[in-house]
């Protein structure tokens, strides 16, 4: 019998069954791929939970265990300090105290439990040292905290006190919404922050954007920041209590003092000189629309003081290059379109922040041409010569024709400028008035 062959349309046939296939392999890859991502997310998830529970149960654990000694050295033979003391529970400081009794007050190691808000159940716990009804000696205090959105007890500060208050070198505690953490560690007196320590704030916003924790190692008195110290993101506000921007750096009495950073909302960047919470010193300062340094130089009680040099300090709705003195443009400079670092509005001399001496002005926009060169005086024109390139608008590249051309006109303060057709169907006041110009004329030039 012989072999009949395949019909021609056989192998393209194949192909599409072979090409099907491949696709749905390919398919069924993706989909395993994606279950397997969901199997490792929810192992993760599962795996965080455990640790979590298994973190709780020891914490539990460890305050069940320092309980029950307490309870054992409490229950102990012999240890009532005197022959009116007993053990018992009362109603002290407007909690529930249990523990030994002297004279009918708390005395010795003992717990005292308040509520405090009897509608959301949140309570205080202290349990440790007592003498003659206040807490004297080793204590920990225990408060309702709300950690991962759970109310849970927690422990807020741990150390000495003396005469119910807080005192010595002790450790506080706070959530973060996450867990405890570690607020302030350092020396306390009658209550208050005293001494050496270092205070921890947990991360907020300011300016619509995120910043770190505020961060402060030094002296305090009162609770207060005293003498030398060292902060990381201090929030900076002014007289009506707007903050400005946050401060990294020395310390004096809780103010900037040395060597210091500051960001301000604005972009605005400072580094240098601080002296009782204001810039003093040399200085550098930094916007977001310089290239590294905008102005260097020096600052007094916050303002810029004496000569300095500006590399994109904002000016004028501009950013100005050059000599400044306290902290106006002043000497040789130029002015140029924040828009367009590269086109120059005015480039000359400079007196206490106005145009002053010789210079010449460009209308800020691409290829403008120079509309005047010559003297100026306290920002307005003085004597010299209006569109000096003989165009009103658009540069023109060399050899070609003008498209748009002006005879240069000779001008001293005092004389009027006639208006004229200029072409385009446009009058010489109206381009000097659109141009924003004709607020650098004085008045009467322009009848």
């Amino acid at each position: 019998m012989t072999d009949r062959p395949l019909p021609s349309d056989v192998p393209s046939a194949l192909h599409s069954v072979t090409v099907e296939a491949l696709l749905r392999l390919d398919e069924l890859r993706r989909s395993t791929e994606g279950e397997q991502q969901q199997y490792k997310k929810r192992i993760f998830e599962l795996e965080t939970q455990r640790d979590d529970y298994r973190r709780e149960r020891d914490e539990a654990l460890d305050r069940a265990r320092r309980a029950e000694e307490e309870l054992r050295e409490l229950r102990a033979p012999g240890h009532a300090q005197n022959d009116n003391s007993t053990v018992g529970t009362i109603a002290h400081q407007g909690g529930l105290y249990h523990g030994p009794l002297a004279n009918g007050v708390p005395d010795g190691r003992g717990v005292l439990v308040a509520v405090l808000h009897a509608t959301d159940g949140e309570t205080k716990i202290y349990g440790g040292e007592w003498r003659g009804g206040e807490r004297h000696g080793k204590g920990a205090e225990f408060a309702t905290c709300q950690i991962k959105r759970k109310k849970k007890t927690c422990l807020v500060y741990e150390g000495d006190f003396a005469d119910g208050k807080r005192d010595g070198k002790d450790t506080e505690y706070a959530s973060d919404g996450q867990k405890m953490v570690n607020i302030y560690e350092g020396g306390w007196k009658n209550g208050m922050r005293r001494g050496h320590g270092k205070s921890t704030s947990t991360p907020g916003r300011h300016c619509g954007r995120r910043f770190g924790e505020t961060v402060y190692e030094g002296q305090r008195a009162d609770g207060e920041m005293k003498g030398d110290g060292r902060i990381t993101n201090l929030n900076l506000c002014d007289d009506k209590g707007d903050c400005l921007g946050q401060y990294t750096g020395p310390t004096l009495d809780g103010k900037p003092h040395g060597e210091g950073k500051v960001r301000h909302c604005g972009g605005v960047v400072y580094d240098g000189g601080w002296k009782e919470g204001k810039q003093h010193g040399q200085g550098e300062e930094r916007t977001m629309f310089s290239e590294g340094v905008s102005y260097n130089g020096e600052w007094v009680e916050g303002d810029k003081k004496g000569a300095g040099v500006a590399t994109g300090m904002l000016w004028e709705c501009g950013l100005y290059y050059g000599e400044t003195l306290d902290g106006k443009p002043h000497g040789q400079g130029e002015l140029r379109d924040y828009r367009n670092k590269e086109l120059v509005v005015y480039s000359g001399e400079w007196r206490d922040g106005e145009r002053h001496g010789q210079g010449k002005a460009s209308a800020p926009f691409a290829r403008s041409p120079v509309w005047f060169e010559g003297e100026w005086r306290e920002n307005l024109i003085h004597k010299g010569t209006l569109f000096p390139e003989g165009v009103w608008f658009s540069v023109t590249r060399p050899g070609e024709t003008p498209t748009w051309p002006i005879k240069a006109i000779q001008w001293q303060e005092g004389q009027q400028i006639a208006d004229m057709d200029v072409g385009g169907k446009t009058r010489l006041w109206q381009v000097l008035k659109d141009r924003g110009t004709a607020e650098y004329l004085p008045a009467g030039t322009l009848v």
